[in-house]
C-alpha cells in the first residue's frame, strides 16, 4: 500500500514502509514547507525543469546530503550546470529505489500559451500502480489504477485532464497542479465533471491518503 502526501502544485511524497520518494519539489511547495518538513528521503524524482517542479536550492541541498536524484537528460543538464550530479533516467527503463520499482515514461509537456512545446517531460509509474505525469497531458498505451492529474496549466483544461485519466483507465484520480494563481482552477469543480466509475481523491496540502 502506498501512502501519498500532497504538497502545493505537483509535489507528492510517496511512501511504502520505510521508503520515501519525493516527486517534483517545486518553488510553490518550498515556499510553504521547509526542507526539514519532508524528513529523510530515499530519492527525489524530477519530471522536468520548470521552477514549479524543480526548486534548485532544495534539490542541491538534498543531493549534498546523499539523497538520490533522478531526472531525464534535460533535467540532468540543468542540474549539472548547478554542480549537481544526478542519475539520468531513460524512457521505459525501470529502476529501483530500495524495493520500489519506478518506471520513467516520456510524454510531451503541454504546449505553452504561445503554442511552443514545453521542455522534455518524463512521468513516473511507482510500484506499477501509481502514475505522476509531470505536466504531460496525453499518453496512450499505459494503464494504472491511480493517477495524479494536472488540472490546469498553459493549455490544460478539465476536459484534457479527464481525457488523460480515461486514457490511463485510472479508477482513482488525484488532482494536482492548481497552486499557481496565474491559472484559475478548482479541484472540486474538476471533480464535478468526473466520468462514471472514477473516484476523485482531493488532498489538501500536507495531508495524506493511502491507496
Amino acid at each position: 500500500m502506498l501512502k501519498i502526501t500532497k504538497y502545493p502544485q505537483s509535489t507528492l511524497l510517496i511512501e511504502e514502509k520505510e521508503v520515501r520518494l519525493l516527486i517534483d519539489p517545486g518553488s510553490f511547495a518550498l515556499e510553504k514547507f521547509n526542507l526539514d518538513h519532508f524528513g529523510a528521503l530515499n530519492a527525489v524524482l524530477l519530471t522536468h525543469q520548470h521552477f514549479d517542479h524543480l526548486d534548485k536550492p532544495a534539490v542541491k541541498s538534498w543531493w549534498s546530503q546523499g539523497v538520490q536524484i533522478f531526472g531525464n537528460s534535460d533535467v540532468y543538464e540543468v542540474l549539472k550546470s548547478e554542480g549537481v550530479e544526478i542519475t539520468m533516467v531513460k524512457n521505459q527503463v525501470p529502476f529501483k529505489v530500495n524495493f520500489i520499482e519506478v518506471t520513467p515514461i516520456d510524454l510531451p509537456h503541454c504546449k505553452m500559451l504561445d503554442g511552443s512545446p514545453g521542455p522534455p517531460n518524463t512521468g513516473f509509474i511507482i510500484a506499477g500502480t501509481f502514475f505522476h505525469p509531470g505536466d504531460g497531458i496525453e499518453l496512450a498505451g499505459k494503464e494504472v489504477e491511480t493517477a495524479a492529474i494536472p488540472i490546469t496549466g498553459p493549455t490544460i483544461t478539465y476536459e484534457r485532464a479527464w481525457n488523460l485519466a480515461l486514457s490511463l483507465k485510472a479508477t482513482n484520480v488525484i488532482p494536482m497542479h492548481y497552486s499557481n494563481p496565474k491559472y484559475n482552477a478548482d479541484p472540486t469543480r474538476f471533480a464535478d465533471q468526473k466520468p462514471k466509475g472514477i473516484k476523485v481523491i482531493i488532498i489538501n496540502d500536507g495531508e495524506s491518503v493511502e491507496i
